[in-house]
């Protein structure tokens, strides 16, 4: 008989999802190398042949792929940066500098009596 190998099904809400290029370099063992996709399942060797042994680290994985679960969910909830650069129109920055923000010379330096 070969070493145990822990096994757990990714959530729905992962399983098969593209992941987003902001994810990519913080949960790389969730992504499929060959499909660049969230993987549908965790697959880890335990290294041991004991059947003891293999639950105490089983238990421990069980923890920790539970809030890297958890994260993983929550940065996917929130939008990424874009991919697309962003426009920018220099009168729209001019008109914001400018123009509202322009304090009267007076209140900006109070004259000293």
């Amino acid at each position: 008989m070969g070493a145990y190998e822990f096994r757990k099904r990714l959530p729905q809400a992962l399983a098969g999802k593209d992941v987003p290029a902001h994810m990519r370099a913080k949960f790389p063992d969730l992504i499929s190398t060959t499909t660049g996709k969230f993987k549908r399942e965790f697959v880890r060797s335990l290294d041991t042949k004991e059947a003891a042994a293999a639950k105490k680290q089983a238990h421990r994985i069980v923890l920790k792929l539970a809030m890297v679960f958890e994260a993983a969910e929550a940065v996917l909830a929130v939008p990424g940066p874009s991919s697309q650069p962003a426009t920018i129109n220099p009168k729209e920055i001019g008109a914001a500098v400018y123009g509202k923000n322009r304090a009267a010379p007076s209140a900006a330096y109070p004259s000293r009596m």
